[in-house]
């Protein structure tokens, strides 16, 4: 799992503190399994679940999947996408975290 820090009004020029599990650490954003075969879960904390987006970005910053968050866990398939590295973005207004999403 990969879990990481949500900045409040941030944006996609912001670095992000990404922690590998830590027990005992309350989790804002979970996404797992990370790497991926053909789908993945994301797990958004109950109080952001409202008017949440998931978007993936290749590399290049070209939007190639996005859908709305309709619950606090959600399982998301991208089958179609390559092999490689993405973005992953959740965002809930001016809120948002972003991290590495790599697809085997």
């Amino acid at each position: 799992r990969i879990f990481g820090t949500i900045i409040p009004g941030g944006n996609s020029n912001n670095s992000l503190k990404i922690d590998q599990n830590n027990l005992g650490e309350k989790s804002i954003v979970s996404i797992y399994p990370n790497p991926f075969h053909s789908e993945f879960t994301v797990s958004i904390a109950e109080d952001l679940e409202s008017n949440c987006n998931l978007k993936i970005y290749s590399l290049d910053g070209k939007l190639i999947h996005m859908e709305p968050m309709l619950k606090n866990i959600q399982n998301t398939k991208v089958d179609y996408l390559n092999s490689g590295f993405y973005i992953i973005k959740i965002q809930n207004g001016d809120t948002h975290f972003q991290t590495k999403l790599i697809k085997l």
